[in-house]
């Protein structure tokens, strides 16, 4: 890793922002913060100001990066993190919000969620959000919003409106704006406090958002916590961390990256023994449906349930069918190196488009392909070609491919069709 590679972390908290800026061993290099106006329009509510967080997050950011003497290209990458259940709302069109941000300790909802638990109770939604009704959160003061401004409920209505916690505002108006495109996302944390997302399926839930009035065109996309990947020349080799610069557009996703450098940093202070191993894109029978689970498994149970799926063109991946991973895994402990690095992953190199014709035909929904699958050209910070290079593996550990793609779906939907009862 080059030696001017830094991290940026951005800690957007209930009385200030600040900004830290670190170096490649964890260290601090600076800190910059600013506080911002608590307000208090009446006993119990709480608000802020949504404009002045986004310039003290633009001071805070250029406060750390003078203090450390380095500007935005000695930046590799930026991690956020953010007071939760505060709830802002504001015109995509202008980047404008049309009220303060209403914050998590504020309990003028009390009246909605009285409303909302009804004859049920407080546990009403608990089941599927984990959550009792509660002030607290944000999904009621989103609600509250669209009630008491005047004209936000017509714009809401009409798609113009956006909501998001403050990891979202920080993030649309980091990644453009307005003007620019902004990213509207949030993570599964963030998102499960706003008393909207289902727990099974880390999806926000259409009947919670029709009971709270909140239209869903207003609600950021729900994404993991990290999930920034880019293109990279070449094919990913074991030795990627140590001849490939981090960065916020790396193919290798920055948790997994910190995730490294923790066992490294370990190695080197405690003198533990271990193993490197990165696993590429492994499917297979055992695998229960969420949105986040791998593409194989996404496809075949939305397919075989005659839901619409998105396939973004001309992107490549491999596929390691789940037996040939484990088998290569139980042979680190007869072959253990210390220090080694192994990448397991499969040899067919496929487009997604292949991955889909594959299960169309073995669901036997071929027919329907123009009604469930919605092609698209690009998938934003998104690797288009993701191919590796398990040599390492294959010499030590006698990886190799016994299930090809085609026999993997199979016996992927067989166990599907048992597990979910589908016919």
């Amino acid at each position: 890793m080059a030696d001017k590679t830094y991290i940026l972390a951005i800690d957007q908290g209930t009385t200030s922002t600040r900004a830290m800026i670190f170096d490649h061993s964890g260290s601090v290099i600076s800190v910059d913060q600013v506080e911002h106006e608590q307000i208090f329009p009446k006993a119990g509510w709480v608000e802020h100001n949504g404009i002045e967080i986004w310039e003290n997050t633009r001071k805070v950011i250029g406060g750390a990066l003078s203090k450390a003497n380095l500007n935005s290209k000695n930046i590799a990458a930026v991690g956020i993190t953010n007071q939760r259940e505060t709830a802002i709302v504001w015109d995509k069109a202008t980047g404008q919000p049309v009220y303060n941000a209403i914050v998590w300790q504020d309990t003028r909802t009390q009246k909605i969620v009285d409303k909302l638990a009804g004859d049920e109770g407080a546990d009403k939604y608990k089941a599927k959000v984990g959550l009792p009704l509660a002030t607290y959160f944000s999904g009621p003061k989103v609600m509250w919003i669209l009630e008491n401004v005047e004209g936000a409920r017509e714009k809401a209505e009409k798609g113009e409106l956006l909501f998001g916690n403050t990891d979202t505002w920080v993030l649309w108006n980091l990644t453009g704006g307005a003007e620019n495109g902004g990213v509207h996302v949030t993570d599964v944390t963030n998102a499960s406090r706003t008393m909207l997302m289902d727990l099974d399926t880390l999806a926000w839930d259409e009947s919670i958002a029709e009971d709270m009035g909140i239209p869903m065109s207003m609600l950021p996309e729900i994404r993991s916590s990290s999930e920034v990947y880019g293109d990279y020349d070449g094919v990913m080799t074991e030795d990627v961390m140590d001849t490939v610069e981090i960065k916020q557009m790396n193919d290798y996703a920055m948790s997994k990256w910190v995730n490294e450098m923790q066992v490294q940093n370990s190695a080197r202070q405690f003198k533990t023994q271990s193993v490197r191993v990165r696993l590429f894109n492994t499917y297979g029978p055992g695998e229960y449906y969420s949105p986040y689970r791998s593409v194989i498994c996404l496809f075949c149970y939305r397919l075989l349930h005659d839901m619409p799926i998105t396939v973004y063109q001309g992107y490549k991946r491999t596929s390691t069918f789940i037996t040939d991973m484990a088998r290569t895994l139980s042979n680190i402990t007869d072959h253990f190196t210390p220090g080694e690095v192994y990448n397991i992953g499969g040899e067919d190199f496929h487009t997604i488009e292949e991955v889909v014709e594959i299960i169309l035909r073995q669901v036997g929904k071929q027919q329907q392909r123009n009604t469930l699958v919605q092609l698209q050209d690009d998938e934003i910070l998104t690797t288009r070609e993701k191919k590796v290079d398990c040599a390492r593996a294959r010499r030590d550990l006698k990886h190799q491919t016994t299930v090809n793609l085609e026999e993997g779906i199979a016996q992927t939907i067989a166990w599907m069709r048992d597990v979910y009862k589908v016919t």
